[in-house]
């Protein structure tokens, strides 16, 4: 017997033989519990425990154990424990035929037992767990290959074997490629250990590799190196550098045996090279040596025609090659220079820009290319370099720039002709300018603001600042023009603008004119003039009529109009109105008069109101009356809420309160203030009652809520006044409901019929029940429920009645049950009634086939054989119990049929099992009834066989498609061909026959499957179709055959190959964009699309951004053009990867490289760095001192590169030398102007030659030489003084900077002492004048004296820092003095008045007597102030009245230019001063300088203060001797202020002390206006509201103050370089 036992997924089989054995009375068999046991241990384990067993016997001794045949050797037996033996140990891969498991059968007897036959036998089945013992190996070491550098990728290159000596997992080894694969060339299959190419080799970049590859079993490793060995192929195609050759000689140079040049060409595979002049000498007249070197083997001419050779030379490695271009242009030799004549031409100064002047062209004899080939400008007389512009090809002059008659008449323009041999013409044109009226004429203001008093007299000159000028010396002319035309302001032929006719501000405020201002031309110049008619206030306001009444009912609401007041004004004043008192009660309009209602009146309070109201003008009123009367009205009694709710429960007796509604009537006296309740609708039935007094509401009759739910009540409340008042409200009384009545059903008792397969939840019936009373507190809400156990549920809520459980009518017909509905009252009110349900029948059943059906019966059955007979059941009676049969499935042919009745089945039909050998018959059992019911079964009849068919193929013809290069092995497809016989002569052999088409031996076929495979390497290139015979046999001697087509498709397996290996070209950096550069190609031996090639640009290779940026490659043609215009300055080459990529599935491609050369044209001006140089000059000329070094760079190359310097001749003309290529300038002889300032401009040596678009600056300040240098002496050699030179300015620098802390020092000269050095210096105060902005100030030069002071020297006439010389010693200083003989110091200092070491006794008395002048001065200034005081006050009270006319000026002219001419512009023009005389405040001449770091200093940059710089008085306030007038104090350049330097206030209205005048400025569109005591927008965006007013300036300090009329006080501020009136926010 065999039993299995269940481990680990897998079933093992034991056999265990049983006997019968005879047991005789007092046997003792034993017993192992378990008899069976699974254990698992890893393999060398030794003397370990593996299981203990247990062994029992009858007599209870303990069992004699051994162990089985087979395993006794390594497992032992100690007691009833199973260990391992100490040797051998168990080993895994032993019991590789035992599935690695170890079977022992232990045996156990009882040693009681003297006849020793009865034994029992336990099985133990060991599982023994691999361990990883052994280390993998190669085979076949060492590995070498060789493969040629162009094998395809992919191809295998040599096989790897390993092996390990574990089975299981422990022994799957796998390899890899661990080291000396860095460029990815190979990889390696992990499994096989095949190594093959995985990128392309090249012999000329590596041409050998040694891999590392580690073969690994997971746990265990070994390394072996593998050494792959490129063998070379010529792959390359030879390479010039360039392609392109040319060659331009004199025919004097073309003799034979020239050499002309020799081609530059490599092979990249290191094959020798060999040249060959393959076209383009056809003469012979040239030869190429083995070296590559063209030459000459004939005297060439070219007397008459200049001689043009193209060669082309093809250089060869012996398989592959290239071509090289060379051109070679033979000419004559160039023997004439170019000629001109003299031109002179009459332009007039308006003449166009870019217009044509002459075409000035030169004659040259010699042939091309030495004729003519580039016209330039030499240079133009009288500053006219940039003034105009040649055409370099044609000649043809143009002006380049605007002429003007008044600045320069006349121009020579010295022209060059230059040939292709490099000689050069010269000739000149003489430019007359013709003058023409072309300046229109300039006026100092092109728009005025005044302020006119209306009372101003007539034939008052308004304006004298008309003053206009005309660069064409033409006469001017002024026109008035007024609009609307008006006769009230003319102009004098002078330009000085008056009052014609008498002003009236009532009649027109505000006038606005032009003056014309004409030269004659048609271009008159406009200057606008607006004038602001200043009112005088002449009449007080009058009121019409001055008393006003009105009446208002007490009942008015606030905003009600009560009147509205008018007064007038003779001025056309705006007036306003107000209150006399206070009035809360009204709201009074102050521009309109309108009285508003702002308050409820009561006339039970007050009865009448009387308004003062004042009408003002801002300086005279006027008073007007205005008399309210409240009129008394009787008002209507008022519900104190519209709406009223209340609730009453039903059946409540009468008399119950419900609820009470209240009125008040505002009335307090009288019949108006009596009213009653009444109920006027609602009460129908009369169900309430209402106290007409007091407002209460009681119950009358009581109310059904049944009958009525809620009643609407009109309460109406009316007064006795003599029209009685009234109001209503409602009152809303809901009926609350009692639970009064008990739901009812529409019927006592119900029947219903259900069939007896309704399902569970099926609606049976449904009960109904009503109750008549309210929702309230349930009363109509009820439940039903069913009292009887019954299988029925009625629903709670909805009274649906339904099957709570399956019926079954058999069982029980009909069931009967109570229904009862209780509402949710309290108490509960509580209806029933009586549901009948009656069980109808249904065909429920269906016949039961009883028992199993199948049968083998032979093919040859003769027909009507009976075969089965049928039994079946139906437990349904009648019509569904009884049933038939038939066959419903499995009967195809109809070779059986089925008595319906009796259910016999029968052979209806010959049989053939070929046809047929399994039939499967469907047989169903219906019932009869209404609803049929049926069963089936399926009743299996199997036919035995007859041998007679041979084998078919499923189709005589196959075709089936494979790729190229697939392995050996590869599946192609499969025949297939079935015998219908069964065992062996059902067996099919498959073969081939033949080959009709096709090499034999490529394909193979599975005898058994019927399966085609490749047996060899297939190449669609070689052989692309096969034609194949095969045949499919049995066993005997039947067969058939088949034909099959195998085509070959291909696989892209090859790369598209470029024709050329590398492409390059020329162009010159001007190229237009759009043209084509070059166009590469390559092919494909593929087809279709993996034939079909793309050509892109590697982005990722060398410039390969770049080249998308600049190139567009047209990815089907290969055409590369210029899609972006290049510059060479940027780069002079781009080299790209262009990739050829086919478009099969697996892409392959190749590359190329494209290397485009581009050439430098002469594109890009010098530009100077920097463009402003600030330097000095001594004015003696002692040594060879260059001033400074001008630098401008050209970032063309060669010659377009190479700058030359030149100085314009109107600046520095023979005072400074510059040199042309240096850029050095020095004094050509002595300077003396104490600025000079130069213009440089620069050009390059290209074709054509560009000049700078901006000359350099030069500001050369001169000096001093013997009152500024001081000399430094140094212990140290010329050579060693100039390495150390910056370190000692630095350090005389740092020394000075105590004193001056933006100081810079330079050197002079240096005189060489061979052993020493004396170096001259000098030193500028500050560095303000390195910016071009600060051209106009003065360069503070420090003198010799201040110098030295600031070294502060010591005893040895040594600098010192912090009182001590170690630094000027570590520089080897030994001494420092002046270059001139005095000591120098600025005038006005301390020390300018003598020597430092005179007599303390002269300073003293100068001291004393200087003290005792200043307090006599000062006293007298101080009496001198009192008296003009006294004298001005009588003066100001007598001008009280006198008109007076002020002027506020626009500083800023039309056309943007800021005056600075230092002339007094009058401020202020009238007959008197304040009270007739004449008065004006000088304008500041001096605009206000703003320094790098923002800080602003006041005062000529130009000229030097008297006071001293840094000094309080120094300041930019320029005033009249009367320090008492206005001044006009220029800020920022923008517009002017008034100050009053001595603190007087400043009103010039009729009074000095009353009164202001509103000054308006007009400026240009931008400036920030505002009036005197207007808010100004401060620089940060805030608005201050500071006024001048109350400001000034000491005229002997300098420093500003404010006044404080309420304290009498002052306040002193700042100075004014911080004071905020001069900041941009307060101006």
């Amino acid at each position: 017997m065999s039993y299995y036992i269940h481990y680990k997924g897998n079933y093992y089989r034991k056999d265990v033989q049983f006997k019968t054995l005879d047991l005789a009375h007092g046997a003792r068999v034993p017993s192992f519990s378990p008899d069976v046991a699974v254990v698992n241990i890893q393999e060398g384990q030794t003397d370990t425990h593996v299981i203990t067993l247990n062994c029992t016997t009858p007599s209870g001794s303990s069992c004699d154990l051994t162990i089985g045949d087979g395993f006794n050797n390594t497992f032992l037996l100690v007691n009833n424990d199973i260990r391992t033996a100490v040797s051998p140990p168990v080993d895994y891969e032993a019991l590789g035929d035992r599935n690695f498991v170890v079977t022992l059968e232990v045996h156990g007897r009882d040693p009681t037992d003297p006849s020793s036959n009865h034994t029992a036998v336990a099985t133990v089945f060991v599982y023994v767990g691999p361990v990883n013992e052994f280390q993998p190996i190669f085979v076949g070491v060492p590995y070498t290959a060789q493969v040629p550098e162009d094998i395809r990728v992919g191809n295998q290159v040599i096989q790897l074997t390993g092996k390990d000596g574990d089975l299981g997992p422990q022994g799957e080894i796998t390899f890899s490629i661990v080291a000396g694969n860095n460029d990815n060339k190979f990889q390696i299959n992990p499994k096989t250990g095949r190594i093959f190419t995985a990128d392309s080799l090249d012999y000329e970049t590596v041409m050998s590799y040694r891999l590392t590859v580690r073969l690994s079993d997971g746990d265990n490793t070994t390394e072996e190196d593998v050494t792959i060995s490129v063998l070379p192929v010529n792959d390359n195609d030879p390479q010039c550098t360039p392609t392109v050759y040319h060659v331009t000689m004199g025919d004097e140079f073309a003799t034979e045996q020239t050499k002309l040049q020799t081609l530059s060409c490599t092979d990249a595979d290191g094959d020798a090279l060999t040249y060959t002049i393959v076209s383009g000498n056809t003469g012979g007249d040239f030869d190429v040596t083995p070296t590559g070197t063209i030459v000459l083997t004939k005297d060439l001419d070219a007397t008459r025609n200049p001689l043009n050779y193209l060669l082309t030379i093809e250089v060869t490695d012996g398989e592959r090659s290239t071509d090289a271009l060379f051109r070679i242009y033979v000419i004559k030799n160039n023997t004439k220079a170019p000629e001109f004549l003299s031109e002179q031409r009459d332009v007039p100064e308006s003449k166009a820009v870019g217009s044509e002047i002459i075409v000035y062209t030169a004659y040259d004899p010699d042939q091309p290319p030495y004729g003519i080939v580039s016209y330039e400008i030499q240079m133009v007389t009288n500053g006219g370099d940039n003034q105009f512009l040649i055409e370099r090809n044609t000649g043809r002059i143009k002006l380049a720039r605007p002429l003007d008659y008044e600045s320069v008449t006349s121009y020579n323009i010295i022209v060059v002709s230059t040939d292709g041999g490099g000689l050069k013409g010269t000739g000149t044109v003489a430019i007359d300018v013709l003058n023409e009226n072309d300046n229109v004429p300039v006026c100092r203001t092109y728009a005025e603001v005044y302020n006119v008093r209306e009372d101003t007299a007539v034939n008052t000159v308004i304006s004298t600042d008309v003053q206009c000028t005309d660069a064409d010396n033409n006469q001017l002319t002024y026109n008035l023009v007024m609009s609307p035309p008006g006769s009230t302001f003319d102009v004098t032929d002078f330009g000085h603008v008056f009052l014609k006719e008498p002003l009236d501000f009532e009649a027109q405020s505000f006038y606005e004119f032009d003056v014309i201002v004409s030269d004659g031309g048609s271009s008159p110049v406009k200057i606008t003039m607006v004038i602001d008619v200043i009112n005088v206030n002449e009449h007080p306001p009058i009121f019409s009529p001055e008393i006003y009444h009105s009446t208002l009912d007490e009942t008015s609401q606030p905003g009600v109009n009560v009147t509205m007041v008018t007064a007038s004004d003779g001025d056309l004043d705006t007036l306003s109105y107000s209150f006399l008192s206070p009035a809360p009660e009204f709201n009074l309009g102050s521009s309109s008069g309108l009285i508003i209602l702002s308050q409820a009146l009561n006339a039970e309070t007050q009865t009448s109101y009387t308004l003062q109201v004042i009408a003002s003008d801002g300086d005279k009123t006027a008073t007007a009356t205005v008399s309210v009367t409240v009129r008394d009205v009787n008002e209507a009694p008022a519900f104190d809420q519209d709406n009223y709710s209340f609730s009453n429960i039903e059946n409540t007796p009468t008399g119950t309160l419900i609820g009470k509604v209240v009125a008040k009537d505002p009335d307090v006296v009288g019949n108006n203030a009596v009213f009653r309740y009444s109920i006027i609708s609602g009460n129908v039935n009369s169900h309430f009652l209402i106290d007409p007094d007091d407002g209460t509401l009681s119950v009358a009759v009581p109310v059904d809520f049944e009958v009525t739910r809620s009643v609407l009540l009109v309460i109406e409340v009316s007064d006795f006044g003599s029209i009685p008042l009234s109001d209503k409200c409602t009152v809303n009384i809901s009926i609350q409901d009692v639970n009064d009545n008990p739901p009812e059903f529409a019927t006592a008792t119900l029947t219903e019929f259900l069939p007896e397969d309704a399902g569970v939840g099926d609606v049976v019936s449904r009960v109904s029940a009503k109750d008549i009373d309210s929702d309230r507190n349930d009363n109509n809400l009820f439940l039903f429920r069913i009292q009887q156990n019954v299988p029925f549920v009625v629903d709670p809520r909805s009274g649906n009645v339904s099957v709570k459980e399956p019926l079954d009518r058999e069982l029980q017909e009909s069931y009967e049950m109570v229904i009862e509905a209780e509402d949710g009252g309290f108490p509960p009110n509580t209806g029933s009634v009586t549901l009948t349900v009656i069980l109808t029948d249904v065909n429920d059943n269906a016949p039961l086939i009883l028992g199993t059906y199948d049968k083998t019966i032979p093919e040859n059955e003769p027909i009507h054989s009976l075969v089965f007979t049928m039994s079946a059941s139906d437990i349904d009676a009648g019509d569904n119990g009884r049933f038939l049969y038939s066959i419903i499935a499995g009967n195809p042919g109809f070779h059986f049929r089925i008595e319906q009745i009796t259910g016999y089945v029968q052979v209806s039909t010959e049989l053939d099992r070929e046809s047929q050998s399994v039939y499967e018959l469907v047989i169903q059992a219906t019932d009869l009834g209404s609803t049929p019911r049926s069963s089936t079964v399926t009743a299996t009849v199997t036919l035995s066989d007859v041998n007679d068919m041979a084998p078919n193929f499923n189709q005589g013809e196959y075709s089936f498609n494979v790729q190229e290069n697939v392995p050996r092995g590869t599946s192609v497809g499969t025949v297939g061909a079935k015998d219908e016989d069964l065992g062996a002569n059902a067996f099919v052999i498959y073969r081939i026959k033949t080959y009709l088409e096709g090499h034999a031996g490529k394909f193979t076929i599975d005898p058994s499957t019927g399966a085609l495979s490749t047996l060899g390497d297939l190449d669609r290139e070689v052989e692309g179709f096969y034609s194949i015979k095969v045949i499919a046999e049995d066993r005997g001697s039947l067969w058939s055959e088949a034909l099959v087509n195998v085509t070959v498709t291909d696989a892209n397996d090859n790369a598209p190959m470029f024709t050329r290996t590398q492409y390059s070209t020329e162009v010159f950096e001007d190229l237009a964009v759009s043209t084509v550069i070059l166009t590469v190609t390559a092919h494909d031996r593929d087809l279709g699309t993996n034939a079909l090639i793309g050509y892109s640009i590697d982005p990722n290779s060398r410039d390969g951004v770049r080249a998308g940026e600049y190139f567009s490659l047209n990815g089907a043609t290969g055409v590369l053009r210029l899609i972006k215009e290049l510059d060479r300055e940027f780069f002079a080459n781009i080299s790209m990867t262009v990739i050829a990529t086919d478009a099969g599935a697996q892409q392959q491609s190749s590359n190329t490289t494209v290397s485009v050369f581009i050439e430098d044209i002469n594109d890009n001006r010098p530009v100077f760095q920097p463009s402003f140089y600030n330097a000095e000059v001594s004015y003696e000329h002692a040594c060879d001192h260059i001033i400074t070094v001008v630098t401008a760079m050209d970032v063309d190359q060669e010659k377009n590169a190479e700058v030359v310097y030149e100085m314009d001749p109107v600046y520095g003309e023979n005072q400074f030398i510059l040199d042309p290529i240096s850029g050095q300038i020095k004094t050509n002889l002595n300077v003396n102007e104490s600025i000079n300032v130069i213009l440089v401009r620069a050009h390059d040596l290209g074709t054509p030659r560009l000049m700078t678009s901006l000359s350099a600056k030069i500001r050369i300040d001169s000096f001093n030489a013997s009152e500024t240098i001081l000399l430094f002496s140094l212990s140290m050699n010329l050579p060693t003084y100039l390495k150390r030179e910056a370190e000692f300015l630095s350090l005389v620098k740092e020394t000075i900077a105590e004193f001056y802390a933006t100081a810079y020092v330079r050197r002079w000269c240096i005189e060489d002492k061979t052993t020493s050095v004396v170096v001259y210096v000098y030193a500028v105060k500050n560095d303000l004048t390195k910016w071009e902005s600060n051209l106009n100030l003065d360069k503070p030069f420090m003198t010799n004296g201040e110098f030295l002071d600031a070294l502060e020297l010591n005893q040895n006439n040594i600098p010192t820092i912090n009182g001590t010389d170690e630094r000027w010693r570590d520089l080897l200083v030994t001494d420092v003095g002046s270059y001139g003989d005095d000591i120098v110091y600025p005038a006005g200092s301390s020390r300018a008045s003598g020597d430092a070491g005179s007599s303390g006794l002269v300073i003293a008395l100068a001291t004393i007597f200087s003290i005792l002048a200043l307090v006599l001065l000062v006293a007298l200034i101080l009496c001198l102030l009192w008296r003009r005081k006294l004298k001005k006050r009588k003066e100001n009270n007598k001008a009280s009245s006198t008109p007076k006319l002020i002027k506020v000026q626009s500083k800023i002219s039309k056309n943007g230019d800021q005056s600075g001419s230092s002339e007094k512009r009058p401020f202020i023009h009238d007959e008197d001063e304040f009270g007739g005389s004449v008065r004006h405040v000088t304008n500041v001449a001096n605009p206000s300088m703003v320094y790098p770091n923002g800080a602003k200093v006041m005062g000529s940059p130009l000229t030097r203060s008297g006071h001293g710089k840094g000094s309080p008085t120094g300041s930019a306030l320029d005033t009249d001797k009367d320090t008492d007038s206005l001044t006009k104090i220029d800020i920022d350049g923008r517009r002017d202020k008034l100050v009053s330097p001595s603190g007087v206030k400043s009103r010039l209205t009729g009074s000095p002390s009353t009164g202001s005048v509103k000054r308006r400025v007009l400026v240009e569109k931008g400036s920030n206006l505002a009036e005197d005591g207007d808010e100004r927008p401060s620089s940060d965006g805030r608005a201050s509201t500071r006024t001048y007013k109350n400001r000034g300036i000491d005229p002997v300090t300098g420093w500003v103050y404010e006044d404080n009329p309420e304290q009498n006080g002052r306040q002193w501020l700042k100075t004014p370089d911080g004071d905020p009136i001069f900041e941009p926010a307060f101006i």
